[in-house]
């Protein structure tokens, strides 16, 4: 499958898909594929609010201002655009499916990416938490934006 396309969704987007999409974007940066392009939604409508102050901070480690990004309701022209649609928790992938059933073959858990094929575990929100929920949940992102990288490189 040739991917053009990729669209993370979490619950609100504004913790955990924009760190995602903002890991990924630098990952494909710095390795020569920009050719893909990625965005982020999330299942619920936040009428377009910011990301989280911790999410702010933990990506700005990056050396990335992500201040700008306003959250985006996930609707159904993203789901057909996107080639691959990576969500951080199984009922968001069942939320997807039970609206757009079509799109079964490219919806898939970030967890699922990681190092043990066949696990998947969701990657918890650390909405509500303190700055440590909000590195635990950046530190798996990256892990599993790492196996996707693999993957995207066409490699096991």
């Amino acid at each position: 499958m040739d991917i053009k396309k990729i669209l993370f969704v979490c619950t609100a987007n504004i913790c955990r898909s924009p760190m995602a999409e903002t890991i990924l974007k630098e990952k494909l940066k710095n390795s020569g594929m920009a050719d893909i392009s990625v965005s982020s939604a999330g299942l619920m409508d936040m009428k377009g609010g910011k990301a989280r102050e911790e999410a702010l901070k933990i990506i700005g480690g990056l050396g990335v201002d992500i201040s700008e990004h306003r959250s985006r309701h996930l609707a159904g022209e993203m789901v057909k655009d996107a080639d691959l649609i990576i969500v951080m928790e199984s009922d968001h992938r069942d939320k997807i499916l039970s609206e757009y059933s079509e799109v079964k073959g490219k919806v898939f858990l970030l967890s699922s990416f990681g190092n043990q094929k066949g696990m998947e575990t969701d990657i918890a929100d650390p909405y509500g938490g303190s700055i440590f929920n909000y590195r635990v949940a950046f530190r798996d992102i990256n892990f599993h934006i790492e196996g996707l990288m693999r993957y995207l490189r066409g490699l096991p």
